[in-house]
């Protein structure tokens, strides 16, 4: 039976979980599916459901992070596959794409590392990049001292919304929109912590810390580029891991990109280990058909 939710309740979430288990225990890993996202009311097309009875075997969200790209969340259960659900709700999402499509320009779609989905083939979709996500699991701080004892790390506020937006343009795609809006949600949203960093009368970097049931997801650090390579952003971490004790806390998860060694490396030698790994393939929508 296929279904369609503009919000998950806390048992579709829990479906949710149990599915994204089970591919990950065959596949080796898991995609990202943004259940924190999935539990608000969202536009734009629908998240799509399929279930065998009462269990959820198929699942299809769509995401629209980036100003031109629909990023794409699919799963189904292994023993499920080759059966012709993937591409019923590949079919299903499809119409809806095209109703938003003067501003998409480009499906992203996530796989577990190395895996082959014939979908990509069939559809010209291309290799973009590898993500890794990481851990700190531990009950032990971490020993490397501050490296710069005139570097201040602190509670961004509105009036550092600004600083924060330069920073955002700086650091990462520049096309991002309403970057103002998104920091405004992040500082009045109680379980993201927003921080900046300051130097030298400047503010240099920034990063968010979002609290989650039983574990912290650090995300947004950035280093202006010119303050780059002189071990603030290791700082800026430091101060993140030592900020997750004190809130009696000792998991944090990140997610890198793959082919950044400088920032895998940093991460490594703090402790982080990878545990999951995702390849995402982009498809351009110049030659999208309605029959694909």
């Amino acid at each position: 039976m296929l279904s369609r939710t503009q919000q998950f309740d806390q048992a579709s979430l829990i479906a949710l979980q149990s599915l994204l288990m089970a591919c990950q225990a065959t596949d080796g890993h898991a995609i990202p599916v943004y259940p924190h996202l999935l539990a608000q009311l969202r536009q734009g097309p629908p998240s799509l459901l399929y279930y065998d009875y009462d269990v959820l075997v198929g699942f299809l969200a769509a995401f629209h992070f980036q100003p031109q790209t629909c990023e794409v969340s699919l799963l189904v259960a292994p023993t499920y596959r080759k059966q012709g659900i993937a591409t019923l709700l590949w079919h299903t999402m499809l119409p809806s794409i095209h109703t938003i499509r003067p501003s998409i320009k480009h499906l992203m779609i996530s796989a577990p590392h190395d895996f082959k989905l014939s979908l990509f083939e069939r559809h010209a979709f291309n290799f973009q990049h590898g993500e890794y996500d990481m851990e700190y699991l531990s009950n032990t701080p971490p020993l490397l001292a501050h490296p710069h004892s005139a570097l201040t790390i602190r509670p961004a506020e509105h009036t550092h919304i600004t600083s924060l937006c330069i920073i955002d343009r700086a650091c990462f795609d520049p096309n991002r929109q309403h970057a103002e809006l998104r920091f405004k949600r992040a500082i009045d949203t109680p379980n993201i912590h927003v921080f900046i960093a300051e130097y030298a009368g400047q503010i240099i970097g920034q990063v968010q810390l979002n609290f989650e049931e039983n574990k912290i997801r650090l995300t947004d650090l950035a280093v202006l580029p010119a303050w780059q390579g002189q071990g603030f952003g290791q700082a800026i971490v430091v101060h993140c891991l030592n900020y997750m004790f004190k809130h009696h806390h000792n998991h944090m998860t990140l997610a890198v990109a793959a082919q950044n060694q400088h920032a895998l490396r940093l991460y490594q030698n703090l402790g982080f280990k990878i545990y999951n790994a995702v390849d995402y393939y982009k498809h351009d929508l110049t030659y999208f058909k309605r029959d694909l």
